[in-house]
């Protein structure tokens, strides 16, 4: 998201790489373990409307730091020394600028190499890139993304191309479009003096966490004992937690209170984001004897706001 922000980038549905792409990268993202529906719906054998061959109409790229089950679908596969990403992608750039680095290679591909590809991306009639969390949660994170963003919009100049994240969780995409059109903001937005502050590294949840300021917690349809640092999410032990799941988890496991609720897309309907950002609505084809997310968020809204009349009472009446 910071990424994102810092310069955007072009962008398009997965119907578009389905129909159009004819030239499909994987960097730091392993597919065939992640998302396994992904190659055969959108991005390789799916057959659109100018692919009408599938997998023989499209060239496809994994760039990884070692070899995953996604290289033996690919074309090609660049192996790239690990944490050196932004090395690699800047060294990319600067030779679709007609520049050469003063070297044979770069983060232990051969510069050669990076301008067969970088020439590749700038003939295809359509490109895509796919990046994962091996570009985010290495040396350099948002910085990463960033020289992602940035190269596809160089080769913009040259072909229809697209960069898009392969978001790791259900409706990630669909949290930030929710906060994005509620505040303005993606995420790290705090609502402590009655409106809506956006500061990252200040305000996301691993950076109060990390500093032990929050002293409860009120945690809905997700894992942070599983997901965030250990010096974050240590802090949950420590302080109450509710936990809202239709599940057990890790984080059900330390919390103090835990309330079912019903599975979203399983037992209630609603809207989710696709990782394109484009919302599916989601049917309920099963039961749940739980109530939804919202009933007991609306009850402790409603018992916050009883006891805030009643203490309001009591200074009136001091």
């Amino acid at each position: 998201m910071v990424a994102l922000q810092l310069g955007g980038a072009p962008a398009a549905t997965l119907g578009e790489v389905k129909n159009r792409a004819d030239l499909v990268i994987f960097w730091g993202s392993n597919p065939a373990d992640s998302h396994p529906r992904h190659f055969t719906r959108y991005s390789g054998t799916a057959k659109g409307r100018f692919t009408r061959k599938g997998r023989k109409d499209r060239h496809i790229v994994v760039v990884d730091v070692r070899r995953t089950p996604s290289v033996k679908y690919a074309d090609e596969f660049i192996q790239v020394d690990h944490g050196c990403d932004y090395e690699v992608l800047t060294a990319m750039r600067m030779i679709a600028g007609g520049k050469r680095p003063d070297r044979d290679e770069v983060g232990g591909v051969g510069v050669d190499t990076l301008a067969n590809l970088v020439d590749r991306c700038k003939k295809a009639r359509m490109g895509v890139l796919f990046f994962g969390q091996g570009i985010t949660e290495t040396r350099g994170k948002h910085q990463n993304s960033t020289a992602i963003y940035q190269f596809g919009k160089d080769m913009s100049r040259y072909s229809k191309f697209l960069t898009m994240p392969m978001r790791g969780h259900y409706n990630v995409v669909g949290s930030g479009n929710t906060m994005c059109w509620q505040t303005g903001y993606p995420f790290a937005v705090n609502f402590g003096r009655g409106y809506p502050q956006f500061n990252p590294g200040e305000f996301s949840v691993v950076d109060l966490l990390s500093r032990k300021e929050p002293d409860a917690a009120l945690i809905v349809a997700a894992e942070p004992m599983d997901h965030l640092p250990y010096t974050a999410a240590s802090h949950l032990e420590d302080i109450p937690t509710i936990v809202l799941d239709p599940r057990e988890t890790l984080t059900t496991k330390i919390a103090r209170v835990v309330i079912p609720v019903k599975h979203a897309g399983v037992s209630v309907e609603g809207s989710a984001y696709r990782m394109d950002h484009v919302p599916i609505r989601m049917q309920a084809p099963l039961k749940s004897p739980w109530p939804k997310d919202d009933a007991p968020l609306d009850a402790i809204i409603r018992k916050i706001k009883q006891i805030r009349i009643e203490q309001a009472g009591k200074t009136d009446g001091n």
